[in-house]
């Protein structure tokens, strides 16, 4: 089992073999990271288009969406969002597809985005999270840089 990866917004180094995700993903000499997208479909909204467009900003980061897992289910479960049962189904696409984090197409809490990362057993974020990394690794500035640890 992979020990989930913790993200290390503040670093500025070179990305190291234990760097995390966002960091190794825009590593240009490293291959993509691979990432499950995971979705909650309430009816709201059309969920493949959003989760279409979470896989161009994962691209955008580096990373490589290798498979999704959407849930149609009108109570999001407080613990994770997703049911047991898909949380399960995640778990297992994340281990088949040699997953290193999954991206969750919306906002999670940061207890949200413990449970499922000790459920998935990889590194979670979500779509927030996925953007200000975006942000920080391409801000020049020391400034930009600063206001996107903020």
């Amino acid at each position: 089992m992979k020990d989930p990866i913790t993200l290390d917004f503040t670093a500025t180094q070179a990305p190291a073999e234990d760097a995390p995700v966002g960091q190794k993903a825009l590593d240009s000499e490293r291959p993509p990271v691979r990432v499950v997208l995971l979705a909650l479909d309430q009816g709201k909204f059309d969920a493949q288009r959003s989760l279409d467009e979470l896989a161009a900003l994962a691209e955008a980061n580096g990373m490589q969406a290798v498979a999704t897992v959407c849930q149609k289910r009108s109570t999001p479960e407080a613990a994770t969002l997703l049911g047991e049962g898909k949380v399960e189904e995640a778990r297992l696409v994340c281990l088949n597809t040699d997953a290193e984090a999954a991206i969750f197409d919306g906002e999670l809490t940061g207890s949200q985005i413990r449970n499922l990362s000790a459920a998935l057993q990889v590194e979670v974020l979500d779509r927030t999270m996925l953007i200000l990394e975006i942000f920080r690794a391409r801000a020049t500035t020391n400034e930009g840089k600063l206001q996107t640890e903020l």
